[in-house]
């Protein structure tokens, strides 16, 4: 690009100021994608898809839908439940962890 070409650029510039709100939104998005990429955790922040994920994965296995486990910090959560045997269970309904059992048992982990 020689001089001249890069003045009728920014003289073209210039005459189009409706160009710099998409530049700016451009340049906003693209730093806070790479603000997420750097970010990125390959888990979620929620509770309740372990409750469901948990059930799904033990109907896809033909496992009973509650567990005993010794680790007494491993299901503090809201959506656990204690069974009087001792046992826990979640406290969804088996419909939706279903569904995903059938997709698990397709599709794999």
């Amino acid at each position: 690009m020689n001089f001249k070409q890069h003045l009728r650029f920014v003289s073209n510039f210039r005459k189009s100021p409706h160009l710099l709100p998409h530049i700016t939104v451009f340049l906003a998005v693209l730093i806070y994608a790479l603000i997420q990429l750097q970010h990125f955790t390959p888990a979620y922040q929620e509770v309740d898809p372990d409750g469901y994920l948990f059930l799904a994965k033990r109907i896809a296995r033909l496992q009973f839908p509650a567990v005993q486990d010794d680790d007494p910090f491993m299901y503090q959560t809201h959506q656990w439940v204690e069974t009087p045997s001792g046992k826990v269970i979640s406290k969804f309904s088996p419909g939706y962890p279903l569904l995903m059992a059938i997709a698990y048992r397709i599709g794999g982990d």
